[in-house]
């Protein structure tokens, strides 16, 4: 008759405690439902074209020589090096445009040979940078004529840079926070509801790509290889609702 009882008693013990826990469970669903309801996060971006008004051209002079004539090679580099600011003074590049870096010298191995020195490799590098973006083009452009008279002068790469981008980031990023009120103003009043105070706001990385490039990271991108481009920021953002 005890047992009966206890195992009663138990029972009962069991199905309270599964009732409360059931109310727990519902109350915290409810509440953490209506603290949802009552803001809303979106995304708003801002997106502007804009031409480079800043070009870097880097190019490379080299010459490789063998073990015993690195003081011809040399004399070659020097030859080279006039010739270069020669090409670039007749277009009109002034010299506080030109960096010229110092000449290193790379030893040449035979790797099938026991790694024995064969001669060396001597390289130099040239900037060229200005704001005439039109004319450091066409200089680099037209670069190979150095190469008809023997020197040595290879492009590494033509740069294009936008020199008041922190400028432009300022203005698009509040451009992005207008257009992400829209996007909450649409999304409430299609519920019947409308936007509150600004809760939270998070800017993104900014990406500037070529025209209608889709190559963006998670992390920004600055493409340098393109006169044109366009800039793109994002905010993310928090609104009441009411």
């Amino acid at each position: 008759m005890f047992n009966n009882l206890d195992s009663k008693v138990s029972a009962a013990i069991v199905l309270g405690i599964s009732f409360v826990l059931s109310a727990m469970v519902g109350g915290h669903a409810f509440v953490s439902s209506k603290a949802l309801q009552d803001q809303i996060s979106v995304t708003g971006s801002a997106m502007k074209d804009i031409t480079s008004d800043t070009a870097k051209w880097k190019v490379e002079i080299s010459n490789a020589t063998g073990l015993t004539d690195i003081g011809t090679g040399n004399a070659k580099m020097k030859s080279d090096l006039a010739a270069l600011q020669k090409y670039l003074a007749a277009k009109g590049i002034t010299k506080d445009m030109i960096t010229v870096a110092p000449v290193i010298v790379e030893t040449r191995l035979d790797y099938q040979n026991g790694s024995a020195p064969i001669g060396y490799t001597l390289r130099q590098d040239v900037t060229v940078e200005g704001k005439d973006v039109e004319k450091l083009t066409t200089v680099a452009q037209n670069s190979s004529a150095l190469l008809s008279q023997g020197a040595l002068v290879t492009t590494v790469s033509l740069e294009y840079y936008y020199s008041k981008l922190s400028e432009l980031r300022v203005e698009m990023m509040g451009e992005a926070m207008k257009d992400a009120k829209k996007r909450a103003d649409a999304i409430a009043q299609s519920v019947g509801s409308s936007v509150g105070a600004l809760r939270e706001a998070s800017m993104g990385v900014l990406q500037v790509t070529a025209v209608n490039s889709m190559d963006v990271t998670d992390y920004g991108t600055y493409d340098t290889s393109a006169l044109k481009k366009t800039v793109t920021a994002v905010v993310r953002a928090s609104f009441a609702v009411r």
